[in-house]
Order: structure tokens, then sequence, then C-alpha cells
């Protein structure tokens, strides 16, 4: 969600009200998750709300935030279809969103059962396919080489164990590496205003496509440009 006064030009920069942004998100996302519950036998939706969508007033919640709300709106949109092949991952109220890709069930409880454990006990070492955490990236400097930023990651890294990062908030696309695992940081989909070339942060709309196999996180890589 775009927002409403996240900084002192927006207002006169927008040209949706925060509920038609979020009535704009839902129709969106529901018609891209009903052409992809179509195509593909199985459809997974990983959410990360992020600053834009903060909800900024006196006495507000510091977790108010459109983004939840936009989210639970199109998951409630998207349960009325009956879909047997899609489903919701999110960690409202976190600054992270863990999830998985390339999962085999049946490994995992053949591993499970050799270490006399439930499945839901099998430490990330050990699960199969790949782990993904996804983070706004408010919160994570613009540059992971730099040993503050990979200071953050390998923290994060430390703490979630994770294959492969995704992260935004920037408004560029990026792949960097930490201890030789893709981040992904995704541009954004809102052309740029005066705020943003205010401190020379002026990129195209633009977000990110990659692939995943058993064995690697990434096998292709390529933008998506909106302009």
């Amino acid at each position: 969600i775009h927002g409403e006064g996240i900084h002192d030009d927006q207002p006169w920069e927008s040209c949706l009200t925060l509920i038609e942004q979020i009535a704009l998100y839902v129709d969106l996302y529901s018609e891209f998750i009903d052409r992809a519950a179509r195509e593909f036998p199985s459809v997974q939706v990983v959410y990360q709300k992020g600053n834009h969508g903060e909800l900024r007033g006196d006495g507000m919640s510091p977790d108010s935030n459109a983004d939840d709300i936009a989210f639970m709106m199109l998951e409630d949109r998207v349960a009325g279809r009956d879909y047997g092949n899609v489903s919701f991952v999110s960690s409202h109220g976190s600054y992270f969103t863990n999830f998985r890709m390339r999962v085999n069930n049946e490994e995992d409880e053949r591993r499970a059962d050799a270490l006399g454990v439930k499945i839901s006990e099998l430490n990330p070492s050990y699960q199969s396919g790949h782990r993904g955490h996804l983070r706004h990236g408010q919160k994570s400097l613009f540059h992971i080489g730099t040993s503050s930023g990979q200071n953050r990651w390998r923290g994060w890294h430390d703490n979630h164990a994770f294959d492969i990062g995704y992260r935004g908030h920037y408004h560029e696309w990026r792949v960097e590496n930490l201890d030789n695992r893709p981040i992904i940081m995704s541009g954004s989909i809102c052309p740029p205003s005066d705020y943003e070339e205010s401190f020379a942060a002026y990129a195209e709309p633009a977000a990110t496509v990659h692939g995943v196999s058993d064995d690697r996180p990434i096998t292709f890589f390529y933008p998506l440009d909106f302009k």
C-alpha cells in the first residue's frame, strides 16, 4: 500500500485515497492469484508488511498497518473461490516472514521419524527444499556489501537459517550475496516522485522474477520493467 502521510509531499502526489488503494490492491492481486491457480498445481502467497502501510496518527498502535488490512481482505476474497491449491504465508506484526519452497513432505516425514521428532520440530538444517526469508527492508541498509550491512544480515541468518533472502524498500532492484547465499532486493511498482528524487533514489518501476529447483534457490533471474 502506498499509504497516506508517509512523507510531507505525499498528499499532493497520490492519486488514490487509502481506501481506494486497498480496493485496487485486492482486485489486482486476486486477479493474479486466479490466473496462477488455474495455471500451476500449487500457489503460495507470501506476505510482509512495509513502512508505507503504517497508520501514523495520535493514539494509533505502532502495529497499525494498512498492509495487514489489505492482505486479510485479499485472503478472505481468495478463500471464497474454494481453491485447493492456494496457500497464504504471513507473520502479522513482525518485521520478517519465513517460508519454504520445493518442500518434499515425504522426505521431511522420513527424516523426522529417523530423529524421533515431529515434523514441526524438525530443525531447519534437516528440512527439505529451500528456506526463504522475507523482510520489507526498512531495517536493513541499502548495501549488504558493507560491514554494517553484512553484520545485520548475518545476524538474521544465524537466527532464521535461510537459503535465500528477499527485501525491498529502496525502490531499486539488485542481487547481492551473503556468504554465497543470494539476497534479492526487488524494486517498487510506484513511479518515483519528488520525495525519492530528493535523496537520489530515482529508479523506474520494476520487480523481479526468478526460478527455483530442488538443488538451487535461483536457477534464472531477470527484472520486470514496468515502463
